[in-house]
């Protein structure tokens, strides 16, 4: 059927609420009655109230209710000013909403809106009044309009006379108070959000149209109007009686409840499995919900890496973004009133290798004529034909100023002779510093940091003081040469005192620390404490999924690392300079048991510390141009970059939240060995191109017990996959049965064992990409011998991520005895008189197109039920089928595989690198010989070899000889 055009109503919900007819009338309804109608305006925005105010009667007694379980200091509150009048004006939408209504029936025709029925007969279900008319959009509001199913009564019911102060009934014995209690913390936490980003943020509202939350890059609901819709539901009693949203430890219980819905729900309960999961996905989008909301109070304004993407809406409207437009214009245009100012840019300079200069267009803004040039002829009489030809003009593109985009010229002219090349390599990186002026930099320091002056006298001469601040510029500098990290983060260094040094290393990586920490013992330096970007998941790790992974350092784990410099030296120096901490210094500070609270390094404010780091690049006579702070933070990732090859190694020793959630650190896990030999073998690097002498660095002082990962949360041991596949290899050398359950089920054991190898072999992405790449080499003519292949398993054919994998023989072998599997499972069916598309379990064995797209979750559960009995688990884990893409990468990296040729065949590739161009200057014969021998080595330990279907009755066919006889 072909989709209608939403309702009026629903439109409403694009429409700004500065435009729409009912907040209008509302303000103007409010006015009347002897209301401040701006209390009201202040009142939508910080609601965030539909345009339309859709069903918004109950939601303004629902808010009235909330805010009556217990009195609000309005001092704590930014928006408490407007507070007793916010009380009054909804107590009056709610007690007048007929006679609202009445007055202005178009624009509040919803205002009270009620529930519909959908459905018939036992599956008859109530709709919420906002369910396709902005529920996601307006998440808050439409949260707020919700009552648990405890209450004593309809939602339309009237107030009940024993409770004057609660507009709606209220079950205070059951689940109902909870739920409000619970409704109650998610709206003042909304409100101190969006009013914490001040109220010029508040006032984009009026004019807000697209068809998401507004402000919802800074304080989304999203997640918390979805759990606030679902706890209203029967059956949540328990889990809201555990989580006490009206006792002061809520949040504590809040982080406590995953770990306890189990015994909130046992396993004899139906559904109680899928009810878990839901419970806990809705619990952790609560409390990621409070989380944010705390860090916007606080000041945090950043998206926090928001991956933007394209919205749409229902009734098909689309928001475009203009595209890039050539500015020379024909002769044509020219005579239609079009004329252009040209100018003559400069050149880029030498030191991007661009001497050509760029001719750019002075006009900001041109219109031409909407129904042509010729509009004289057909104006009335009377009518000025240019004054007519001005009005029917319309705009049609936008010129901006080559001034405006300097820097995205510079980077799009240096990018283009990138692309064409399509260079693997850059052979230099323009924002890191030179050898020659990382040697001018260095000379510098030296004169600086050996001060030893006191640093926080009041009395100290003007020359003195300068050199104290020339002091704090070479620690910052130098600083970050040695440690890779920005200056907004080493401005927050401190200094963790430990008493054992061959425990520090064990207590910095379970500290939970979030700021840089300079490790000391006694009065010597130890390393210092980086805490390791992670990646950001929806979900939590199920906890089946631990007795299979890798060991990992965990969430918000630190790695102490060397310091091969003097900065260490001189940073201890400073601090016992510190007149203030004088005599802090010297006293014994404990071992933290969780989170180091160390002394500050750096005792001022931040714009302080730039100053003095700008102050000291100029007193220098430095290239300010060249040597920034920027560059100098950048230099140890690029020296790493090039030393490894490996883009996640550098983002995970940069520290820094900006690329914790690229793909490859979804893939990837670093051993702790491997990231401190990284860093020291870079840092030696990097003084020696400074001209200093690197210091001794000895491996055994930052090893941890068991040699734990960082990076992604989960990757499945090697021995788990051997284990795994030859429990596969044993329960296919079983003939089935001849029920069509048991050939239903060894058909999916079978079409496991090759997805398996598929994926194990190639690292495809899926279900999808490993069906295509079958498809291909059937068209092919089913090879034998091994080959590469092209693979397209993200995007087109001809894109960029397009990429060649090797088929080894293995993996052909088994291709072959599945094509068998499949031709005489199909006689199977037909001798018990079955047809293939009634049973969901041989999907793969219907039209070509469908392949094994319905098969997913199928293939899930049996990967688990497998799992559990090869390695005698008590309960089947929740294994996703994409887990050979991880494993690969981060087993090849270990084994020494060049990453550029790891990231090559996975389809991954750093900015500027397109390795399988025609005009690539990557040597992929070269990069790939290697892999291909580590892989083959691999494929053998895990036991990926070929296995005859007991299905087949002849082997010998489409090249399946070499099958295993099981």
């Amino acid at each position: 059927m072909p989709k209608t055009r939403p309702s009026p109503a629903g439109r409403d919900a694009l429409v700004a609420p500065c435009e729409a007819p009912a907040q209008q009338a509302l303000l103007a309804l409010a006015a009347q009655a002897g209301h401040d109608p701006q209390a009201l305006h202040w009142l939508l925005r910080s609601l965030n109230a539909h345009p339309g105010l859709r069903a918004h009667a109950r939601v303004f007694a629902r808010v009235h209710d909330v805010l009556a379980l217990e009195s609000i200091d309005p001092t704590a509150h930014r928006w408490g000013d407007w507070l007793p009048a916010w009380v009054s004006l909804l107590r009056w939408a709610w007690t007048q909403r007929d006679a609202l209504i009445s007055r202005a029936p178009e624009a509040l025709a919803h205002f009270d809106a009620q529930p519909t029925a959908r459905g018939t007969g036992a599956r008859q279900r109530l709709s919420h009044p906002l369910m396709r008319y902005g529920v996601d959009t307006y998440p808050v509001v439409a949260a707020l309009w919700n009552s648990h199913a405890d209450a004593p009564a309809h939602p339309s019911a009237p107030p009940h006379a024993g409770a004057p102060s609660l507009l709606l009934p209220l079950n205070k014995a059951g689940a109902d108070v909870h739920h409000a209690w619970l409704q109650r913390r998610v709206l003042l936490a909304y409100w101190d959000a969006r009013w914490a980003l001040g109220e010029s943020s508040l006032l984009t509202y009026d004019t807000h149209r697209a068809a998401q939350e507004h402000l919802s890059d800074h304080v989304s609901s999203y997640e918390a109007g979805l759990a606030l819709r679902e706890f209203s539901l029967p059956g949540t009693q328990t889990l809201l009686a555990f989580l006490q949203p009206d006792a002061p430890d809520f949040l504590a219980r809040l982080r406590q409840a995953p770990a306890v819905l189990a015994q909130l729900l046992p396993a004899g309960l139906p559904d109680a499995r899928a009810k878990r999961r839901d419970w806990q996905r809705y619990l952790q989008g609560l409390l990621r919900f409070f989380q944010r909301a705390s860090l916007v109070c606080q000041g945090a304004t950043d998206a926090g890496g928001r991956r933007a993407r394209r919205m749409y809406t229902g009734a098909g409207q689309r928001y475009p973004e203009h595209g890039f437009v050539p500015w020379g214009l024909s002769e044509e245009a020219a005579r239609a009133g079009l004329n252009l100012q040209r100018r003559i840019e400069t050149a880029l300079g030498p030191d991007l290798g661009l001497g050509c200069e760029i001719e750019a267009a002075e006009i900001v803004w041109q219109t031409l004529p909407a129904g042509g040039l010729d509009v004289a002829d057909d104006a009335e009489e009377g009518d000025d034909p240019e004054q007519r030809a001005a009005d029917a003009r319309e705009p049609l593109f936008e010129w901006v100023k080559p001034s405006d985009y300097a820097s995205r010229l510079r980077q799009a002219t240096w990018g283009s002779r990138a692309h064409r090349s399509a260079a693997q390599h850059f052979a230099w990186d323009w924002r890191c510093l030179t050898p020659g002026e990382l040697q001018a930099v260095w000379q510098a320091l030296q004169v600086d940091w050996r001060l030893d002056q006191p640093t926080t006298s009041t009395g100290l001469a003007p020359r003195a003081r300068d050199a104290q601040r020339l002091r704090l510029g070479a620690l910052l500098v130098m600083g970050m040469l040695v440690t890779g990290q920005p200056l907004e983060r080493l401005h927050r260094l401190r200094c963790w005192r430990v008493h054992d040094p061959q425990q520090a290393p064990a207590l910095v990586a379970r500290s939970g620390t979030e700021d840089l920490q300079l490790v000391v013992c006694g009065e010597r330096p130890l390393g210092w404490a980086l805490p390791l970007p992670a990646p950001s998941y929806r979900t939590e790790l199920p906890p089946s999924l631990n007795p299979l992974a890798r060991p990992h350092l965990g969430d918000g784990a630190a790695l102490l690392l060397p310091d091969r410099s003097p900065w260490s030296d001189a940073l201890l120096a400073w601090l016992r300079d510190d007149a203030r901490d004088a005599t802090a210094a010297s006293e014994s500070v404990p071992d933290p048991p969780s989170k180091p609270q160390g002394e500050q390094v750096f005792r001022m404010r931040e714009n302080t510390v730039a100053d003095a780091v700008t102050h000291w690049i100029a007193a220098r006579a430095l290239d300010t141009a060249r040597i920034t702070p920027q560059r100098l933070a950048h230099t140890l990732a690029a020296l790493a970059l090039a030393h490894t090859g490996d883009a996640s190694l550098v983002w995970l020793l940069t520290g820094g939240p900006t690329h914790a959630s690229e793909p490859r650190m979804y893939y990837t896990q670093h051993p702790a060995s491997t990231l401190v030999a990284t860093v020291a073998r870079v840092q030696a690097k990097l003084l020696r191109r400074c001209g200093a002498v690197p210091r001794p660095f000895a491996p055994d002082a930052f090893a941890l017990e068991g040699d734990p990962c960082a990076g992604a949360r989960w990757v499945i041991r090697s021995d788990v996959v051997r284990a795994l596949l030859a429990h596969l290899r044993q329960r296919l050398s079983q003939p089935p049965a001849g029920d069509i359950a048991s050939r239903a089920a060894y058909h999916l054991d079978y079409v496991l064992y090759t997805y398996l190898c598929t994926a194990l072999s190639t690292g495809v992405r899926g279900l999808r990409a490993a069906q295509q790449l079958w498809q291909r080499w059937e068209r092919s003519g089913c090879p034998s011998t091994p080959q590469w292949m092209g693979l397209a398993d993200k995007e087109l054919e001809i894109a960029s991520r397009a990429r060649l994998v090797w088929l080894p023989r293995p993996l052909l072998q088994q291709w072959s005895g599945h094509a068998i599997h499949g031709d005489y499972a199909r006689q199977a069916l037909a001798w018990l008189g079955t047809p293939v598309p009634e049973q969901p379990a041989w999907a793969d064995l219907q039209a070509p197109q469908s392949g094994l797209r319905g098969m997913g979750p199928k293939l899930r559960a049996r990967l688990g039920m497998h799992l559990q009995h090869a390695l005698r688990l008590p309960e089947p884990p929740e294994v996703p089928l994409n887990l050979a893409r991880a494993l690969l990468r981060t087993e090849l990296l270990e084994r020494g595989v060049r990453a550029e040729a790891v990231d090559a065949w996975l389809g991954h590739a750093n900015l500027g690198e397109q390795p399988w161009l025609p005009a690539s200057s990557a040597n992929l014969s070269m990069l790939l010989e290697p892999l291909c021998g580590v892989l083959e080595t691999l494929l053998q330990e895990w036991g990926v070899r070929p296995v005859h279907s007991r299905f087949a009755l002849v082997t010998r066919r489409r090249g399946a000889a070499g099958l295993e006889p099981t």
